[in-house]
């Protein structure tokens, strides 16, 4: 028996590379969850106060096959594997594989793909055992739903931590406000319409949540996932940034819809399937 995937696309290929390099900062060692159906992971920084759920449909790789019965956990280092996909050169793909005859060895492949003047690089990875178990999320309503320019809010995110520790979201029915708290100085920054895809809030509502600026650094790290950032926020619960690893730019004037509601049935299916999820618990009083 037998895992298997590869990635050929240089776009995916460096999605994948940044997965790892910034996943490393919230949670060095991680589970890989494997399955006919998905390429899974979830981690907890060890504060416990910002938790991350990786999922990937078998779809989105261009090899996945797996002839183990049962779904495997797999521990990894997170530094240790980014150091070697980032070794792959221009024209070279990723291939992972594991094998019922080397249980703790992940075996990784750098293959030659239109570039055959390099080098190929095999590496194996020993897998680490970890006790840890996946906590289930439960669904709730949100009270805000927004959807912003990755490289705006990672540029405004990274300007406020300059001026405090903690960064304050208030959100009414006009208007999207951070306000750096933490220390004397203070940066108020107002949330421009043209860096905002949608924005839907609760009727008659006024959300204000304090979160840390160092966490979310670490969150708007990933802005080459996707060019635009989901942020769903729920009252005295943690909040929900989310990136899409589908390659749909909503910037994108060109792409045309294919149904009759003006959204192609496949992203909607696709956009739920391929996402990094992070959860950030809110400072409270």
């Amino acid at each position: 028996m037998s895992f298997t995937l590869s990635l050929t696309a240089k776009s995916k290929v460096n999605k994948f590379i940044t997965l790892f390099k910034y996943l490393k900062n919230i949670c060095p060692d991680v589970m890989i969850n494997v399955n006919d159906e998905r390429f899974y992971i979830q981690g907890l920084c060890s504060a416990h106060v910002l938790m991350f759920d990786l999922e990937i449909s078998n779809e989105w790789f261009d090899e996945y096959d797996n002839t183990f019965v049962n779904q495997m956990n797999l521990g990894v280092n997170c530094e240790i594997l980014f150091k070697i996909i980032n070794c792959i050169s221009d024209g070279q793909k990723i291939k992972i594989e594991y094998f019922e005859r080397k249980l703790d060895t992940l075996t990784i492949t750098l293959e030659n793909n239109t570039n055959k003047n390099q080098p190929e690089k095999k590496f194996e990875l020993s897998l680490m055992d970890i006790d840890a178990e996946f906590l289930q999320v439960p669904e709730i309503d949100t009270d805000v739903e927004l959807s912003i320019s990755s490289d705006q809010i990672v540029q405004i995110i990274n300007e406020l931590a300059q001026f405090g520790v903690d960064v304050k979201f208030v959100c009414d029915s006009n208007n999207i406000r951070l306000e750096s708290t933490g220390d004397g100085n203070k940066m108020n920054v107002e949330i421009k319409d043209s860096d905002i895809e949608s924005y839907a809030i609760v009727e008659d509502f006024v959300y204000e949540g304090v979160y840390s600026l160092k966490y979310l650094q670490n969150i708007t790290a990933f802005q080459k996932l996707n060019k635009k950032l989901d942020i769903l926020f729920i009252n005295e619960n943690p909040a929900v940034f989310m990136y899409d690893l589908n390659d749909f730019d909503w910037k994108d004037d060109d792409i045309e819809s294919e149904d009759e509601d003006g959204e192609d049935e496949n992203k909607k299916t696709n956009k739920s399937k391929n996402t990094i999820k992070f959860y950030l618990a809110p400072k409270m009083d």
